[in-house]
Formats: C-alpha cells, structure tokens, sequence
C-alpha cells in the first residue's frame, strides 16, 4: 500500500494501478451470457455492458486514493471477497465512453491519455469496484449513459455517490474540488451544481490540501505523535485543521491570482512555513489551543523572531535560564537600550510560551537604582519608617495590585464556563492536589461566592450562597457553582503568604492566560520564575544524567556567561535579604493578627459577619471545653470546630483585603 503522503501524487497513484494489473497474457474472465465481456454489447433496456475494467480511465476528478487497492480498510476488503465470490461486481458502476467525457472535458485529455493509454471510457463512479475487478481478474460491470454528462452531470453523481462513503475523507473531498477547478469549473459553478455544497465549504476543504503531510495524518487519525490522553492516536478535526492551512499555508502560490485583504498570507514551500505548522499542531496537543489561538501564536512568534534577528538579538529558550531569576530587572524596553545593548552584544531575545510575543533583555549587569533621600520639612516626631518597614510595605502593595488585576480578569472568565469535559479534568485534577477541599468551603468557597455576585452569574442567593448551592438541584446551576468554585480555590492558594508558588499556580496563570488574556505583573512574574526555576533544579536532581547531557551541550562559555553568573550570583544574594524581607514581613503580619484579635470588639462593630463568626469561634470554644471530658472522639470533633472558627476570622479578613 502507498504511503500517506503518497496519496496524493499522481506517479504512485499510476504505478500502484498498473502493479495490480494482469498480466497481458492472463486469459481474461468471461462475461456472463447476456453480454459479450469487452465488446461493449448492452442490454439494450438497462444499459447495463461488461467492461474490460483496464480499458476504463477513473475519472479525473476523484481522489486518486479511491483508485488504489487498500486492503487494510475493511470495506474494501468485504467488496474484494464478495466480488470474489459473485465472479463479478453485482452493482453496477456508472461509465461513459470517451468521446462523450471530451466533448464536456477537453482540459483533462492530456491527463487521461498520459495515465491509462488506451482507455475507452472513464468511470464516473465506482473507481473501487473497478481495482477490484483488475485484483480479482473479474469483469466490470457497469452503467453506460452518456447522457450524465450535459449540465456537468457527471461531477452531481460523483460527488453524491462519494458523500455517502465512511472512507471518502474530508481530503478526497478537497482533491475533487481541486480538480474540478483546475478543470475550469469555478467555485461558484461547484455550489451551484452540487446539492448542499456553500462556499465556505469549498473554502474550507481547498484549505486542507495546503497542510504538511503530518497535519494530514493528524486529521486521519494516522500521526501517532498526536494521542488523546489514553495514549491512542486521536484525530484532529477538519475545521481545526482547515484553519491551519488557512492560515500557515503551506505549497505553491497561485502566480494567477493576486493576495487580497481576506487572503494575505501567500502560500510557501519554505521549511519556515513548513516548521509553523507543526509548531501550531504541537500547540493544539500540548496547551490545548484552538486552531485559531495556535496559528496566531506561531505568527507572533515568526515575526518577533524576525525582528530579533533584525535587532541582533541573540535567541534563547529562557531569559530566567540564562540570568537567573532575576532576569526581569535586565529586561531591556526603550529603543536606545536596545541600540546599545546590541551594540555591546549583550542582548538577547525571548519567545513568550504563553502568546508569542518577544521580549528583550540584557545580559549585562544592570546599574543600581538610586533612591534619594526623602527631604522632609515636617515637624512631626513619628520616626521614619526603617528600611524594612517600607519594604514590607511596598511588597504589600505591589501584592495588592497583583491581586486586584487577578481578580478582573477572574470576573471575565467566570463568565465564561469551560466544556463540561474540561471542568471535570479541573476537578479531578484539584480533588488529587489539594484544592478540591479548599474549594467546597472555608476561604475558597468565601472567594467563589463574592466571584459569583460580583460578577453576576448564576442565580442570586444573598447571604445564603453556599447553603442554597448545597441544596441546588438544577444541573446548571451546580456548574457555574463548580466553575468559581475551582476558579476561587486556585485564586486563594495563589493568595496565601505563607507559601511559595509552585507548579499549581503555573497551572492557574496557565488557564489565566488562556481564557481571559492576563498580563501577570511584575511582581507575578518574579514569583512565577522562581517556580518554574524550583521545578527546573528538582528535574535535575531526579534526572542528573539528563543535566549533564544539558551541560556538555551547552556552547563554551564566555564573557557574557560569566557576566550572567556574576548577576546570578548577586540575584541569589538579593533573594536571600528578600527571603529575610518577607519573613520580617510575616511576622509583622502576625503581630498585627494579634493586635486586629486585641481590638475583636471593634472588628466586630464594623463587620456583623466577622461578629457572628466570633460569636461562633467562642461557641466552639466551649463545645471544646466541655469535649475535654468525653471521648477521643468528641475531642476530635471539637478541634475541627476550632479550626473552622479560624476560617471563618481569616475569610472576614479576606473580604475586607478584596473590598480594598
């Protein structure tokens, strides 16, 4: 059988039909009586002839790959062994003679009479039936009527026969159009004649013959790089698969028509082009991108490396990589910076994962801010904070407008619930690491409630949010509950001082990103590098071999490189005092957790929820005095209530951060 990409070149098409063909001196089958086999003698009522099936030219319009045996496609193995046995096809295929084709098709005599020499007429359907007469050695019965042929009759009964075949894919569809056109039938010709054709149809299936051989077997279902999450090829549907050749074309420029503003990306053969596709596919499969949000990542990507290549700009995979993590306060924005960084030949480039987008930096090590002294002219006897105290208070801040951007974009894509396929993956994936719990109440839940109303989805239950939710019944509801639900769970481990961010918020900022187009900041990003940095060295440790591999790949190092470990090395340095800043920070968040459970009474006149929460809090304390006599088992319960009156103190807390 011929290759995949084989289908679609018309030499192999000819070899394979002419490999299959007896011999010239096999005796040839005999016809049944009521005709004469290759003498075109017709029952004159049903013009009905038996045919010699090497004498008869598939038409040119099919797919090749129709004319090809197949012997691993089932239906073609089940029509073999039944015209086997029959001694002939019983359903009759559809044939005119020569002469009558040529008078409605000039342009495709050069074609015909270059492929199958001494043909005498052309099957307009039932190419199948017709290798398997030549396979078998049997006589070809068929349907002779001329007369399809006026009002391109011919292209109805081919196009209305195939579109009933499991096996004739969106491709062969897209190589009938093709040589229809190329035959001089317009598209507009096409929609008229063929029934429940339009032209974006047409549009769509001419689009897929502009894909590289492995997005093809991708939507075959025949890439086994391309597998579903059992690990089984999966296939990549046709729409999706048309919008990459859409727009990442990839073949020959029509030299007869001019670009257009619908149609501005011009075909190429070039590895550029032929590379963007699989780039695009690879995004689809590993980021689970749409077709669209691929090819419009890999055309950033294409003209930022363009415009890297431009400014000099030397490329890597990660600027965090060849920094360090703090590779953000080398980032290089104004045009002079880069002139001179590019001079210095200091500078290099970064592709963004997320959308494509470059972003440059310099290697060199960056000239300490200057911070002047604050001259102040008050009287005032409060001493100035220390240099602690501000910086305590400046990563409060840039927290709070991290938080605050978050939670924009949160309202957006609250809005706007995943397939119920991909919140059940959330879900499950949340039930294994930890959030599944964070999510069905305590400060997730808090967080999807007030998510829910701000952003005014789903019914409005007031106070009783979480309690009308657990009671709900309607199928709906219970999914745009699950939805904030998973939403808030993330954003409060995102939320939670105490702990380092890992793989779970690369994760969230991951679906961030994706479904509501959010820039992290500054701040974001110094936290996500050091994450992904954290994940990097564990990979290492689990791997060393790999990373030795890495380091013997790895170019001689030079000034450059011994400038990025200098700054390396001072950026370790700098996480150490701020590793000693944050933990200040902390403490001073407890003192003042102290001081806020001091004042509770005052709390408590300014919020009534944190009043009742209170009231609670001290009812569990009792419950828990007096569990202190009973069983192990009444202990247990009673420190659960202790601990869900803690919650309870840190969503009031919570509340007031976001009302900020």
């Amino acid at each position: 059988m011929t290759s995949t990409a084989d289908l679609f070149n018309t030499d192999s098409v000819e070899n394979a039909l002419r490999d299959a063909t007896p011999a010239d001196d096999v005796t040839e089958a005999a016809a049944p009586e009521s005709a004469g086999f290759g003498d075109d003698t017709a029952d004159r009522n049903s013009k009905v002839v038996f045919l010699d099936p090497k004498k008869v030219a598939p038409h040119p319009f099919n797919a090749p790959s129709r004319s090809v045996a197949d012997p691993k496609d089932p239906e073609y193995a089940k029509l073999k062994e039944d015209v086997s046995k029959q001694g002939g096809n019983r359903v009759p295929a559809l044939v005119v003679t020569k002469a009558a084709f040529l008078t409605i098709r000039p342009n495709c005599a050069d074609e015909l009479e270059k492929l199958w020499p001494g043909y005498t007429h052309v099957g307009v359907y039932g190419a199948r039936r017709r290798i398997v007469a030549i396979e078998t050695r049997t006589p070809f019965k068929a349907e002779l009527d001329d007369s399809v042929m006026q009002d391109d009759g011919d292209l109805v009964a081919l196009a209305t026969e195939n579109k009933h075949r499991k096996s004739f894919s969106e491709l062969d569809e897209a190589l009938m159009y093709k040589k229809s056109i190329d035959a001089g039938v317009s598209q507009r010709q096409l929609v008229k004649i063929l029934p429940g054709v339009s032209q974006p149809t047409i549009s769509r299936r001419l689009a897929l013959l502009m894909l590289v051989p492995e997005v093809k077997d991708a939507m075959l279902g025949r890439n086994k790089a391309f597998k579903d999450v059992n690990n089984n090829p999966k296939k990549l549907p046709g729409a999706e698969a048309a919008i990459i050749g859409g727009k990442l074309p990839y073949g020959e420029p029509d030299k007869t028509k001019r670009p257009t503003k619908k149609n501005l990306v011009v075909p190429e053969t070039t590895r550029a082009r032929y590379e963007a596709q699989l780039d695009a596919l690879n995004r689809i499969h590993t980021k689970g991108d749409n077709a669209t949000d691929a090819c419009e990542y890999v055309t950033r990507k294409l003209a930022g490396l363009a415009e890297a290549r431009k400014a000099k700009a030397k490329v890597v995979e990660s600027a965090w990589k060849t920094i360090g993590v703090d590779y953000l306060s080398h980032r290089v924005t104004d045009s002079a910076a880069l002139k001179k960084a590019a001079e210095n030949k200091t500078l290099i480039a970064e592709t963004s994962d997320r959308d494509g987008a470059i972003s440059y930096y310099t290697t060199a090590k960056p000239k300490p801010k200057s911070t002047p002294k604050p001259t102040s002219t008050s009287t005032s006897t409060k001493p100035a904070p220390t240099a602690r105290e501000d910086a305590a208070k400046q990563e409060a801040k840039r927290e709070k407008e991290a938080r605050e951007g978050r939670w924009e974009v949160l309202m957006k894509i609250a809005k706007k619930q995943p397939s119920a396929d991909d919140l059940f993956a959330l879900m499950c994936r949340q039930a294994h690491n930890g959030m599944g719990q964070t999510a069905g109440g305590g400060l997730g839940g808090g967080i999807a409630e007030k998510l829910c109303h701000q952003a005014n989805i789903g019914p409005n239950f007031g106070n009783e949010w979480r309690a009308q939710m657990a009671a709900n019944t309607d199928p709906a509801v219970d999914k745009i509950g699950a939805w904030v639900r998973a939403l808030g769970a993330m954003e409060f481990t995102a939320r939670q001082k105490e702990r380092t961010w890992d793989g779970l918020d690369l994760a969230y900022f991951e679906i961030l990103a994706k479904r509501g187009k959010h820039e992290p900041t500054e701040w974001e990003e110094e936290r996500l590098a050091k994450a992904r940095h954290k994940i990097e060295e564990a990979a290492r440790a689990e791997n060393p071999d790999d990373a030795d591999e890495d380091a013997d790949d790895a170019d001689e190092p030079d000034e450059d490189a011994d400038d990025a470990d200098e700054d390396a090395d001072d950026a370790d340095d700098a996480d150490d005092a701020e590793a000693d800043t944050a933990e200040d920070a902390d403490e001073a968040d407890e003192d003042a957790d102290d001081a806020e459970a001091d004042t509770a009474e005052d709390a408590d006149e300014a919020d009534e929820d944190a009043d009742e929460d209170a009231d609670d809090a001290d009812d569990a304390d009792e419950d828990a005095d007096d569990a202190e006599a009973d069983t192990a088992e009444d202990a247990d319960e009673a420190a659960d209530e202790a601990e869900r009156r803690k919650d309870a103190a840190l969503q009031a807390e919570l509340y007031q951060d976001s009302d900020e």
